[in-house]
């Protein structure tokens, strides 16, 4: 039960685990396997009356982060599939001390009683002293493990790049967060709606006219562009913007951000990780960051 890697930009891994891990999802599960190193953040929580400044609105949330090898130097599992539930801040601490070119080494340890389960620790072993510290690794209690049918059902297990529906809408990421800033003054909950070729975006149960995103300006594509000539309707998806580090993951996001309605009642913000070295072309990041909103 151990992953090796090699950290190729500590900054950069920091701030794409922090775009994943929302301060209110306290706990995390880390999940690794020969091809990616996976963190999906859960969120029970659902608005409702008294609950946020939009009563009733508002969704269930999840984060979903998926790294490739090819955004580290060196990478290696020797388990198919391993996950631990820690606590988040935990999982921060690992990264907040990570230096470029560091070689971090996860693994079980089962040699000190957690006092609270059989699961022991998550130790997180560096090739250095870390912080304050004469030992070189950190331990992070493992609060429980998901049983793997649990992660095939989340989807953290398939490829992300193979969905069975095309994105209701691709769109320039900067420019969306951009929008949704401006729109979340308002309300927290946002309503987009994505017509012909175009996406608007509306602060729930406020009184403003809608910010437009058209073709000039913030839309790449609508399924319009690869529609066969029928009637394309239009489809509203309500999102919670308080949930997601928008921000932080624009700053790391290939360029592009794509909207998908699965299901009437589940929705996707999903953004493409394509962090590169410009100087010299080498991949700092590489996968996905995936916003669940149901």
């Amino acid at each position: 039960m151990v992953l090796r890697i090699k950290v190729v930009d500590a900054e950069s891994l920091r701030e794409t685990v922090h775009a994943a891990t929302p301060e209110i999802s306290p706990m995390v599960i880390l999940i690794w396997a020969p091809d990616y190193l996976a963190v999906q953040s859960m969120i029970t929580l659902k608005c409702g009356p008294g609950g946020g400044d939009d009563d009733g609105v508002g969704e269930n949330f999840s984060a979903l982060l998926k790294m490739d090898p090819r955004g580290f130097a060196a990478f290696h599992s020797t388990d198919e599939l391993f996950n631990a539930v820690v606590e988040a801040v935990d999982l921060h601490a690992v990264f907040a001390m990570a230096h470029d070119s560091d070689t971090i080494e996860f693994s079980q340890s089962l040699e000190v009683d957690n006092g609270l389960n059989e699961f022991g620790y998550l130790r997180a072993r560096f090739d250095r002293p870390v912080g304050g510290y004469m030992e070189d690794y950190l331990s992070l209690k493992i609060y429980g493990k998901c049983p793997d049918h649990m992660l095939k059902i989340a989807d953290i297990t398939r490829d992300p790049s193979v969905i069975p529906r095309l994105p209701l809408a691709r769109l320039n990421a900067r420019i969306f967060y951009n929008a949704t800033t401006l729109v979340s003054a308002f309300s927290d909950s946002i309503e987009i709606s994505v017509k012909k070729d175009s996406v608007s975006l509306t602060p729930v149960k406020k009184k403003t006219n809608p910010l437009i995103l058209n073709r000039e300006y913030g839309v790449i594509s609508t399924r319009e562009d690869i529609g066969d000539g029928g009637v394309v309707e239009e489809v509203r998806v309500t999102v919670n913007m308080a949930y997601m580090n928008i921000r932080a993951v624009t700053g790391i996001a290939a360029g592009e951000v794509w909207l998908y309605k699965r299901a009437e009642d589940v929705a996707l913000l999903w953004f493409p990780l394509d962090a590169v070295d410009e100087e010299d072309d080498t991949k700092l990041i590489k996968g996905d960051i995936i916003y669940y909103l149901y």
